[in-house]
């Protein structure tokens, strides 16, 4: 059941879409279909600001007003993957920013991006990148050190 403060009614459709909302899939108040590549591009954005989260498919599916199988099976035909394998991808490329510009450590990088388990992160980032997220973070840390010392070198 959806919280008081987050629902809002409406007497008639356009009203709604007036206000910047777009008609639900599973219900179709205008009788009218939501286009599949509108509806992903929704998808991805709730993946983009909600990564941190612990997110499951049915939770995903409850925020865009879907059906989880469906919306698994229109997101992968559409974008090549599972709303899952993006969500892992988003979460990892955030990491790999955070690994270039923290001191935070491993554990608390895979936390700041919603893989809770190191293990598991670890593993993750070790399939994506080629290396661990500690390597990575050595290498891409020295050599923005190395940069740094050389411009510097060059201004002195």
């Amino acid at each position: 059941m959806p919280r008081r403060n987050n629902v809002v009614v409406f007497n008639h459709p356009s009203e709604a879409l007036e206000a910047g909302f777009r008609p639900c899939k599973r219900c179709r108040p205008l009788e009218q279909t939501v286009s599949n590549q509108v509806w992903v591009d929704e998808i991805e954005y709730v993946l983009q600001t909600h990564y941190i989260q612990k997110l499951s498919l049915n939770e995903l599916a409850s925020i865009v007003h879907g059906d989880p199988s469906y919306l698994r099976h229109t997101y992968k035909k559409i974008t090549g993957r599972t709303p899952q394998q993006r969500l892992t991808e988003i979460r990892l490329e955030n990491a790999s920013q955070l690994l270039k510009t923290s001191s935070d450590s491993i554990s608390q990088i895979g936390i700041k991006v919603g893989i809770q388990n190191t293990a598991y992160f670890i593993s993750l980032f070790k399939n994506k990148y080629g290396q661990t997220p500690k390597q990575y973070q050595f290498i891409h840390k020295s050599v923005s050190y190395t940069h740094l010392r050389a411009h510097e070198t060059l201004r002195h």
